[in-house]
């Protein structure tokens, strides 16, 4: 009896999983869901034979983040992913409960966060044995549009689809050029084409370039497309570098791009007034990364990545690019510190020439920004009391790399300074109290913008110099052979 019982378990359960459905390997899906039941998101899948790749953004933030991963013939999902950067952030190990849910557990990078997660399916497109989505091009009545001298037109791709690939026809009735751009259509009879294109310039020359949205960023392969304007050729003004993540494609050979990788979830904002453009969007659940690139010889180059995750700011800076005259813009310790982040912030009083305070007078409050480290910039204010109006910057430390435009430096020697001021200068002897050291650029090129600088001696030093209280020409024997360089680095701010 016993036996027979259990025969029947058997059979029980191989019918019930015999009548199951297994899970298509091959598709692509779209999720809504929430991790820990407070951090809503989207997530798009795409597995071929249980090879997973894909990325989702959360809804308050916004960026899309990069997965990959496997699935399994039982339905198991695993994957990692990861920031726009390539670092690893977090883990997701899942099962589709069925074929439009999916439950699990999310963790961060270092496993010690684990959240329960749940996602929904929101659309689903099964991709055929071949590995491919069948598609079929054809216009779209009434979808055409002409704004100022272009014609765009939207060419429609797999009707079936709810998230539509689709072209974006684009003609300069003035020039004749025409250009086919693939791009991703929503609910293809309400789409407007206005939202595909913007008109923005970028190369300051007073003419807009056209910008299309392709759709979202996945992969760094979609966002926007910088097109010249009349002939539609790709406008490549952006400088790729390994510290790229609003920019650019990992696939692209040339070291210039035309992709930015934002969409209406992250953001763009160009600031004319000094040529640069600032990119911020999400890294995570609490992270933010902020991308500034300056405009030069007509490329946009990164000057400084900023990363804040849990309330903490982290500057990776690009190494070359710590541009002193760059931190003139500050009016404010409050601006620094929203720059920058408080961490990286110390207030002091500090004195500059005289140490002896003036009866009746503030303490001359400053700002340091990377105090203790070999970055260290010290911020001097005209209104002490409030931290505010900037008089000037100074920089002291050896091996710091802050430089000026020009490409002055601490250490910098002085005959790489008659160069950049293309003719001598002059500068104080060393026994000169206050005074040792300070140049005067006379009419070189380093005069009239606010440049002051002291020189060091060093072991090579004629004694001479180093007691002397008299002015001396760089361009003489003696300060030729006294193997001196730059101490101590201010720039000032100059009125308007």
């Amino acid at each position: 009896m016993k036996k027979y019982s259990f025969t029947l378990i058997i059979l029980f359960i191989i019918s019930c999983n015999g009548n199951e459905k297994k899970l298509n390997l091959n598709f692509t899906k779209s999720f809504t869901g929430k991790i820990d039941n407070k951090y809503p998101l989207h997530m798009e899948l795409n597995s071929i034979n249980g090879k997973v790749k894909g990325t989702y953004y959360y809804d308050k933030i916004g960026t899309n983040i990069k997965i990959k991963g496997t699935l399994s013939k039982d339905s198991i999902l695993s994957l990692d992913e990861f920031d726009q950067k390539g670092k690893q952030t977090g883990f997701w190990n899942g099962k589709f409960i069925d074929k439009n849910r999916i439950s699990g557990t999310w963790n961060n990078s270092n496993r010690n966060s684990a959240k329960d997660f749940t996602l929904i399916l929101t659309s689903d497109n099964i991709i055929s044995q071949n590995n491919s989505i069948l598609t079929k091009e054809k216009t779209i009545p009434n979808n055409s549009k002409t704004i100022r001298d272009f014609t765009f037109t939207f060419l429609k791709v797999d009707e079936e689809r709810e998230a539509l690939e689709g072209f974006l026809l684009i003609k300069n009735n003035k020039t004749k050029k025409e250009k086919k751009v693939l791009i991703e259509i929503v609910e293809i009879k309400s789409s407007d084409i206005n939202s595909y294109i913007k008109f923005e310039d970028f190369d300051y020359d007073g003419k807009d370039e056209l910008l299309i949205e392709l759709g979202e960023p996945a992969y760094m392969t979609r966002g926007f497309r910088i097109l010249d304007y009349n002939s539609l050729e790709p406008k490549k003004v952006f400088k790729k570098t390994k510290e790229h993540i609003y920019i650019g494609n990992s696939e692209e050979k040339n070291k210039l791009t035309n992709i930015i990788n934002v969409s209406s979830r992250s953001t763009y904002e160009i600031n004319k007034e000094n040529k640069s453009i600032e990119f911020g969007g999400a890294c995570g659940a609490s992270c933010t990364t902020i991308e500034i690139y300056a405009f030069s010889n007509n490329v946009y180059t990164l000057k400084t990545s900023k990363r804040i995750e849990n309330g903490v700011t982290t500057i990776e800076q690009v190494e070359n690019e710590f541009i002193l005259d760059d931190l003139l813009i500050f009016n404010s310790q409050k601006e620094i510190e929203e720059k920058f982040g408080k961490k990286n912030i110390r207030t002091e009083v500090i004195f500059l020439g005289d140490p002896e305070p003036v009866d009746g007078e503030l303490p001359p409050y400053s700002t340091i920004l990377f105090p203790n480290t070999k970055n260290e910039v010290t911020f001097f204010w005209n209104n002490k009391k409030e931290l505010k109006e900037l008089d000037l910057i100074s920089m002291k430390n050896k091996n710091s790399l802050w430089k000026t435009k020009e490409g002055v430096t601490i250490g910098t020697k002085l005959k790489k300074l008659e160069k950049l001021n293309n003719q001598f200068f002059t500068f104080y002897g060393f026994n000169e109290f206050l005074l040792e050291g300070s140049v005067n650029w006379k009419n070189g090129n380093l005069a009239n913008r606010g440049l002051l600088i002291s020189l060091i001696p060093s072991r090579q030093t004629p004694k001479e110099l180093i007691n002397s209280r008299s002015i001396i020409k760089s361009s003489s024997p003696i300060a030729q052979k006294a193997n001196l360089t730059v101490g101590n680095i201010r720039l000032r701010k100059k009125k308007r």
